[in-house]
């Protein structure tokens, strides 16, 4: 009998590492999997127009309270999740914890994406910090 490890309540993903939405999409599901979220990996193949959709669908299996952390999401990464993706987004028991740069921001503060975010910090680049 093989002892599953227990889920961890936090998913961190560099958006850098990965090129595009859909791969974004697939990474993280991957990391719900490897992480105990959700029983399998369901994978993306390319081309596939309902593989991403069914991908955060999966992660409806995730631990109620979990939170992802997606740093350093690009524009047409955080248009995915918070505009193609927003109702099946809606729909997951997680918090999304995202950093974006300002030019980002200033997207993602319009319906439909606006909803999505009860708290909005800014901070200072490093190196304006640094002046």
């Amino acid at each position: 009998m093989t002892q599953r490890t227990p889920p961890r309540s936090v998913l961190f993903l560099d958006a850098r590492s990965v090129a595009g939405s859909t791969a974004l999409t697939d990474q993280l599901t991957r990391l719900a999997a490897e992480s105990g979220w959700v029983e399998e990996y369901l994978r993306c193949y390319p081309g596939d127009p309902f593989g991403p959709t069914l991908q955060v669908r999966e992660l409806r299996a995730a631990p109620k309270g979990s939170i992802v952390l997606l740093d350093h999401t690009d524009r047409e990464q955080a248009l995915w999740f918070f505009g193609s993706m927003r109702d099946e987004m809606f729909n997951l028991p997680i918090t999304l914890v995202v950093t974006v740069p300002p030019s980002v921001a200033r997207s993602l503060d319009a319906p439909p994406m606006d909803v999505f975010f009860d708290s909005v910090f800014t901070t200072d680049a490093p190196e304006e910090a640094a002046d």
